[in-house]
């Protein structure tokens, strides 16, 4: 109790008044809302005056936030993310990479926002912004906002940091030992052709990104009236902080600079909600417990094949005793098993704090592994895009999950995972200790959150906070100049080295053979009668 009050006492003496601030979200799905809003709960309670501007309204609406949703970027999200994403490039293992379509998406949303009648109409009445926190998936767009009203950025990371980030705010890249956010990730520890495979992904990621920013800035200079502007990549890489998601459960432990603050579970809640008295209606009488599926906002679980929805039914039918609650996206079946109820929505927090809850099976999307950790609930994991297997491999290696494969889960393996988990206290066990490692913390993420934000906008320079390599080009990071120069040293002095055996040997053989020589005559001359060395030596001569 003291320790709150402590909290309430130093947030209240550093409070900044009445800041107006912009949430902006681009390339995001429903997730990254979801992650992002209790700080903008949390601010727009102090006082500030918050709008965010994104692809989605919010499912509880603040009446102390303005919200923003353009009708086109709406539907263009909704579609990308949503009726047009195919699940069964995942089951079919031919998704493409990340790289190839996440920036041309966010090209194409950034351009939908600036030319929007609604942004457009806030930008018209807005006089003055003092700060825009950015989602940090692909929206260097917010940057122009930003200038335009001459405010600070701050980047907010839903996601685990980009291939491209470390270069982008002057970092030192972990290839060396960090897997990077891909489709299809490598697994830690990486062999050396990992670990160079890894490597040449991330400056993928920085070329690619580097030539997004080109197009995004020509986007802004035009619909924004910002011809004048600095170049883009150097605006954007000039932010303030970074909120970062990443925790050393979930994300493996990173070099970050102070400007790295880590907020990891900010959206999650101690306890749960009473549940809809429909939900409670089927848990009812559920002594053994239930298992939740969801896989994400976006993703249609009615897309998946026919075989692959017929072997979940299977398995759930094998756990008669236990009740499933599934997440559905699209058209219900006609059938579905006695112990399995269906719904478009289910209160996901509070069904994780719910005591009844034993297994989550999820898509290991950021927010929901989060919360998973949080109320130390056992995963099963089908990740599906983006960071999803970066994820589920991390759980994985610290014992907080089992790992499967749409396109190749067997029956037994999705009833044996489920069976383990259920009957193996050995998962709980080590979920809670998991639990434990994430909520034990100095200040809670929220309260870490708001006093960074403010101290943010107290502040007027705050480069005291970056990467010491801010300044540096990215060969100087890695130190390619500096392994170069000792290369070029050690390849000079072995070469020396190897020059000056080369010359010994050619000198000995000469010797030798001068000895040969002189060998060979004597004992010509001895063979022919010429027994005197001197008069052999004056033959020679």
């Amino acid at each position: 109790m003291r320790t709150e009050i402590f909290l309430v006492v130093i947030l209240t003496a550093s409070h900044v008044q009445g800041a107006s601030i912009l949430f902006f979200h681009n390339v995001a799905s429903y997730s990254h809302r979801v992650a992002t809003w209790p700080l903008a709960q949390a601010l727009a309670q102090r006082g500030h005056q918050v709008t965010v501007l994104s692809p989605f309204y919010f499912k509880e609406p603040n009446p102390n936030i303005t919200e923003i949703v353009p009708d086109s970027v709406e539907k263009y999200v909704d579609r990308w993310l949503g009726s047009e994403f195919d699940i069964n490039l995942r089951v079919t293992k031919t998704i493409s990479p990340l790289v190839s379509h996440i920036f041309s998406f966010g090209i194409e949303t950034c351009k939908l926002f600036l030319t929007s009648p609604e942004l457009q109409d806030w930008l018209n009445k807005t006089r003055t912004l003092d700060l825009v926190i950015i989602d940090n998936a692909v929206a260097e767009c917010g940057v122009g906002i930003a200038y335009k009203y001459k405010a600070k950025h701050i980047f907010f990371n839903t996601v685990i940091s980009h291939p491209h980030e470390n270069d982008f705010l002057g970092l030192v890249p972990e290839s060396f030992a960090i897997p990077e956010l891909e489709d299809n990730p490598l697994v830690a520890p990486m062999s050396f052709f990992d670990r160079l495979r890894n490597t040449v992904t991330s400056l993928i990621w920085m070329n690619v990104h580097s030539s997004y920013i080109q197009d995004v800035d020509n986007l802004i200079r035009t619909h924004l009236q910002a011809e004048n502007m600095p170049y883009l990549y150097d605006l954007a890489r000039n932010a303030s902080l970074v909120l970062y998601t990443g925790d050393p459960v979930t994300d493996f432990p990173r070099s970050h600079p102070p400007m790295f603050v880590n907020v990891a579970g900010m959206h999650c809640q101690a306890s749960g909600k009473p549940l809809p008295m429909e939900i409670q209606a089927f848990l009812n009488g559920a002594y053994n417990g239930f298992v939740y599926i969801s896989l994400g906002s976006f993703i249609m679980s009615s897309d998946l094949p026919e075989e692959i929805l017929a072997l979940f039914f299977q398995v759930i039918e094998a756990f008669p005793n236990v009740k499933f609650l599934w997440k559905w996206n699209g058209d219900f079946p006609e059938k579905i098993p006695n112990n399995l109820l269906m719904a478009k929505w289910f209160p996901q927090r509070d069904l994780l704090a719910n005591p009844l809850v034993r297994v989550f099976i999820t898509q290991s999307g950021r927010p929901s592994i989060l919360e998973s950790v949080f109320h130390g609930v056992p995963m099963i994991a089908f990740p599906v895009i983006g960071d999803q297997d970066n994820n589920a491999n991390r759980l994985n290696n610290m014992g907080g999950n089992i790992k499967l494969e749409l396109g190749t889960v067997t029956f037994i393996q999705l009833r044996e995972a489920i069976a383990d988990m259920l009957s193996n206290p050995e998962w709980k066990y080590r979920m809670q200790e998991l639990q434990t490692i994430l909520r034990d913390r100095p200040m809670s993420p929220i309260n870490t959150a708001v006093w960074w934000t403010e101290y943010i906008l107290r502040h007027s320079d705050v480069d005291h906070l970056k990467s010491a390599g801010f300044h540096q080009p990215w060969y100087q990071r890695r130190l390619l100049d500096v392994w170069g120069v000792l290369f070029l040293v050690v390849a000079i002095f072995f070469l020396y080295c190897v020059c000056i055996i080369i010359l010994t040997i050619k000198l000995m053989l000469s010797v030798m053979r001068q000895i040969m020589l002189i060998f060979k005559l004597w004992a010509k001359n001895r063979n022919n009668g010429v027994g005197d060395t001197a008069d052999m030596k004056l033959k020679m001569y």
